[in-house]
């Protein structure tokens, strides 16, 4: 409750649905894995509309400012 006093929900209008890597691959993610998982998505949960990229990307544990060399494009 104190949480909520101090930070209210935000308005929207309909529930956000989607996929979180983090709880399927955590930090071993690769690009293939989130590829394969939306085109899997589209066919059997289209009502499924945002997919969270979660780790995988940056260079180090915690270090978020900069990317890892191989998700460099």
């Amino acid at each position: 409750m104190e949480i909520s006093a101090n930070h209210p929900r935000l308005p929207v209008e309909e529930t956000p649905t989607g996929w979180c890597s983090w709880y399927c691959y955590g930090p071993a993610v690769r690009e293939e894995d989130i590829i394969a998982t939306v085109d899997e998505m589209s066919v059997h949960y289209p009502e499924l509309k945002y997919v969270q990229c979660d780790d995988g990307y940056q260079a180090y544990m915690g270090d978020w400012l900069f990317p890892a060399q191989r998700s460099r494009t």
